[in-house]
């Protein structure tokens, strides 16, 4: 193979798509089935919440990939019949304290910020209590269905050739004279020109001491979701870090906790 990709989430399915589609042999090594960690149940806001406490890089990113999401929701709807529900539904920030920073971030960066009063909040989402605050308007931002993209993903990479291997759990680097050759793992070694570790909250235990930065945690989340029906809410809400995401078949996502478990997942 031409790279190994390690860890079979929403990261490493793009990465293994992309090179593939470019003509690189591509195998994907997954400890468990791809897609079905915490990809599986993210709730697919393509925003930070509050944009603007983002580091730059972390703005670039996101806003580069947030351009490119449409087109790739309709290739792989047109390439395998999944559509990935992306939708355009605008963030809608209440009892926003930091208005001003926000739209300095929105300048900065060329973004639609807009502020919204407690009348136009309820005009814009009549389901809402009267708020006495207003709040920030972000319409650009979008969401997707995230077990439908990956079902589509999964499908995506079998036509695009990359051979996945499902429960394979990578123990180690192969290391030949300073140069990562490949992984080992609980199924034989594998090698490979690359290595692209794309492992979650598994990353550190993997990488060890060649990375520097900060420690990689997993974070366990839980969420709600609510069957109520078609045009209830239109915008994803976010307040005090809580968040409601409406999917256009009427069903509401509420979340989420965060809970530093470790990796259990009861």
């Amino acid at each position: 193979f031409d790279v190994i990709v390690v860890g079979g989430g929403i990261n490493g399915m793009m990465v293994a798509r992309e090179l593939s589609a470019d003509g690189v042999r591509v195998i994907l090594l997954e400890h468990g089935e791809p897609g079905r960690e915490a990809s599986w149940a993210a709730g697919g806001i393509l925003s930070p919440l509050n944009p603007w406490r983002s580091a730059d890089a972390i703005t670039a990113l996101s806003l580069w990939s947030q351009d490119r999401f449409p087109a790739l929701a309709d290739a792989l709807r047109r390439e395998t019949g999944i559509d990935p529900g992306w939708i355009q539904s605008g963030l809608l920030l209440l009892g926003q304290s930091e208005t001003s920073q926000a739209e300095d971030w929105a300048q900065r960066w060329g973004v639609v910020v807009e502020r919204v009063s407690a009348a136009e909040i309820e005009e814009l989402e009549p389901a809402l209590n009267r708020f006495t605050c207003g709040g920030i308007r972000l319409p650009g931002v979008a969401q997707i269905r995230s077990p439908r993209l990956l079902m589509a993903l999964s499908r995506s990479l079998v036509q695009h050739g990359v051979r996945v291997e499902s429960h394979t759990r990578v123990l180690d680097l192969l290391i030949e004279k300073e140069c990562i050759r490949g992984v080992c793992t609980d199924r034989g070694d594998f090698h490979a020109d690359v290595v692209v570790v794309c492992a979650g909250a598994w990353t550190e235990s993997l990488l060890g001491g060649l990375v520097q930065g900060g420690q990689m945690v997993p974070v366990r989340g839980q969420m709600l979701m609510i069957d109520a029906g078609p045009g209830l809410l239109k915008h994803i809400l976010q307040m005090k870090g809580n968040y409601l995401i409406p999917r256009d078949d009427g069903r509401i996502l509420v979340g989420s906790t965060v809970e530093f478990v470790g990796f259990d997942r009861s």
